[in-house]
């Protein structure tokens, strides 16, 4: 087997970094041959093995002599070609009807993913330069914007885009404005396009450049900061029975369990890639809903014209557009991120009703 010489480095900051990366794997195998997906136990065992170890468990155990030397490292993998056919040739001899070129493809477009966290490999040091060295222009406490330690929008910006894509694209893509304009808007959208990207894993990558702005990236951290307390004080079953407007009991019960466990989840680890795939979520709604206030208004004028151009940058992944964007519509980003703040609660009471499956709220987290 082409596996590493020996066990790739993985230290205990970085496990939560690899469980993501064997679901992205694992889910990006099953969408692209139509098969069914591996269970937490078996996708994590198999990426083990790949990486130099007897699997999982032997993985664990190993964390525990290296704490010492672990500085908090972004975790790569799909970016190394040793580990990717290392990885093809393990998954496709445990997978019946899964060949060493169909993994082999699925790792490259993760590696694609990847390495737009590598585009990003400065931006603690650009962040930390605009919140340290640059003046504060709002009455805001500055200790607010650092609550977020070494391990916050930093950590796995790819993974987190990963999720975030997957709970945008896969709840509700009629509520964007692009359906209803399709190929005459002023982006020439195709949302079919839009939900292509997404199942190859392809949309994540372009959209990280986002993050290269430090304004962007300062209004995520302002965002998840004041999302924390609203969030945590907020009753699931309020949010729910409000999104259902009546409609079904049992329906409400499912969401509520489901609303609760995330709110756990999130309290649990306030530093996750989920608080800032949650944040992607609620933006992506707020500039929707805005986009078709101004489609609805026929409101061809700025701003109403620029939230629809907006969305389209979104969709299409455009990073860089999308941030320059959001940023010349509202300037500092005052009103966007009491929006955004706001709608976070309902989003998530959305997601909760709409797709409780989703990798976001933790259902695979047990061997199936």
């Amino acid at each position: 087997m082409n596996s590493p010489l020996s066990a790739m480095s993985i230290y205990k900051s970085q496990l939560s970094a690899f469980k993501t990366k064997a679901k992205l794997l694992s889910t990006s195998i099953a969408e692209t041959l139509s098969i069914k997906e591996l269970s937490a136990f078996k996708r994590n065992d198999y990426l083990a093995i790949a990486i130099g170890y007897k699997g999982y468990p032997d993985l664990i155990e190993s964390c525990k002599f290296r704490s010492s030397s672990d500085a908090g490292q972004l975790l790569l993998i799909f970016s190394n070609e040793s580990i990717r056919n290392s990885i093809a040739e393990v998954f496709s001899s445990k997978i019946s009807d899964v060949s060493v070129s169909d993994v082999l493809l699925v790792c490259e477009n993760l590696e694609k993913s990847e390495l737009g966290s590598l585009v990003l490999s400065d931006t603690r040091k650009i962040l930390e330069g605009s919140l340290v060295d640059k003046p504060v222009e709002s009455t805001e406490n500055v200790n607010s914007i650092t609550l977020l330690d070494d391990r916050d929008i930093n950590d796995d910006i790819a993974s987190a885009l990963m999720v975030a894509g997957e709970m945008v694209f896969h709840n509700r893509m009629d509520q964007f404005c692009q359906t209803k304009v399709d190929n005459m808007n002023p982006v020439q959208l195709q949302t079919g396009q839009a939900c292509t990207r997404i199942h190859k894993s392809l949309w994540p990558a372009p959209f990280s450049k986002s993050f290269n702005n430090p304004e962007f990236t300062n209004l995520m951290r302002k965002v998840i900061v004041e999302s924390k307390s609203l969030l945590y004080n907020c009753e699931p079953r309020d949010e729910v029975v409000k999104f259902l407007d009546g409609k079904s009991q049992n329906q409400a019960d499912i969401a509520c369990r489901v609303y609760a466990k995330s709110k756990v989840n999130l309290q649990t680890d306030e530093h996750s890639v989920y608080w800032i795939a949650l944040v992607i979520c609620s933006l992506a709604r707020v500039i929707s809903n805005a986009a078709n206030n101004a489609f609805d208004k026929d409101d061809l004028s700025s701003p109403g014209i620029d939230w629809v151009i907006l969305e389209g940058h979104f969709l299409l992944g455009e990073g860089d557009k999308f941030s320059d964007k959001l940023l010349k519509i509202d300037g500092m980003g005052v009103q966007v991120k009491k929006s955004v703040t706001d709608m976070i609660p309902k989003i998530l009471a959305e997601l909760s009703v709409n797709v409780p499956d989703l990798y976001f709220f933790g259902r695979d987290t047990q061997d199936e």
